[in-house]
């Protein structure tokens, strides 16, 4: 029995770059803007320090996020289905607040949606 699996997360997770390197953990970037200016969060344009450096220099500035889109899962999902490795895909979120309990259900759909095709066909 093949034991390997893969742990995919999406950014709300902030899981330290030196931790996700280590344990090989797959992360699905959120979007954010600061001014209208759109970054992908996770380590591929911006940072973790150099996020919470901007919330820090732009006083009164407070950046907004969206979450990953379809494709984002698709790209994160696809190589490791096509290639029969197993998923554990991890979330995070906040249930004291209604539009988180939201933006959970739209990763959710977002995750489902990715996984209709069959990668093996």
């Amino acid at each position: 029995m093949n034991e390997q699996f893969q742990i995919i997360s999406d950014g709300s997770c902030d899981l330290p770059p030196e931790l996700t390197a280590e344990k090989q953990i797959r992360v699905i970037p959120f979007y954010v803007s600061f001014d209208g200016t759109n970054y992908r969060k996770e380590l591929e344009e911006i940072g973790i320090r150099e996020f919470y450096q901007e919330m820090v220099n732009r006083k009164g500035v407070y950046p907004r996020s969206s979450l990953p889109s379809v494709q984002d899962y698709m790209d994160a999902f696809l190589p490791y289905a096509k290639a029969g490795i197993p998923m554990l895909v991890v979330y995070f979120h906040q249930t004291e607040r209604f539009h988180a309990v939201g933006a959970l259900c739209q990763r959710a759909d977002s995750g489902r949606l990715s996984g209709r095709e069959n990668p093996r066909d």
